[in-house]
C-alpha cells in the first residue's frame, strides 16, 4: 500500500478503510443494528398529546364587529392573558358576538386550568364595558 503524503489524517483513515478486508462486515454490523434499532422503538401512530384549551362566547347584540374588537376582544384578551399557563389566545369579531380561544400549554392540568379560567372571567367583569347590552361570556372548554 502507498501512502500519499498530500493526504491528511481523514484522507489516510478513509483509505485504510477502502482497502480493508473488514470493511463491507463493520457496514452489515452497521445496518443490522440500525434496523434492530427500529424494530425495538417503541412508537404510537397516534401519539395523545392532550392540549387544554377553551372558547369564550361573549355576545353584544347590534354591535359591529369593529365595535366588539375594540370594546369586548381586546380588552378581553388583554385580561386572559394574565392567566396562568396560557401559550396562546386567538380572538374573532363579528357582528353580535367576540369568540376567543384560549389554548394552554402541553402538559397543565385541564380542571385547574378550567378553574382558573372561569375565576378569571367571571370574578372580574370590570373590563366588559358596562350598560352596553353586552351579555354574560359562555365558556366551552374543550380538549385535544
Amino acid at each position: 500500500m502507498k501512502h500519499n503524503t498530500k493526504m491528511g489524517i481523514s484522507g489516510r483513515i478513509a483509505q485504510s478503510f477502502l482497502t480493508t478486508s473488514i470493511t463491507p462486515l463493520l457496514a452489515l454490523v452497521g445496518v443490522l443494528l440500525g434496523v434492530f434499532a427500529v424494530m425495538i422503538t417503541p412508537r404510537e401512530e397516534e401519539p395523545q398529546i392532550d392540549v387544554t384549551f377553551a372558547n369564550i362566547f361573549i355576545p353584544f347584540p347590534g354591535a359591529t364587529a369593529t365595535e366588539i374588537e375594540s370594546l369586548v376582544a381586546a380588552p378581553a384578551e388583554q385580561v386572559m392573558s394574565e392567566i396562568d399557563g396560557v401559550k396562546n389566545i386567538y380572538s374573532t369579531s363579528r357582528p353580535g358576538m367576540a369568540v376567543l380561544t384560549v389554548r394552554y400549554q402541553v402538559g397543565v392540568d385541564r380542571s385547574d386550568a378550567i378553574l382558573r379560567l372561569y375565576n378569571k372571567v367571571y370574578s372580574k367583569q370590570d373590563w366588559l364595558p358596562p350598560l352596553l347590552g353586552v351579555a354574560q361570556p359562555i365558556i366551552k372548554a374543550k380538549e385535544t
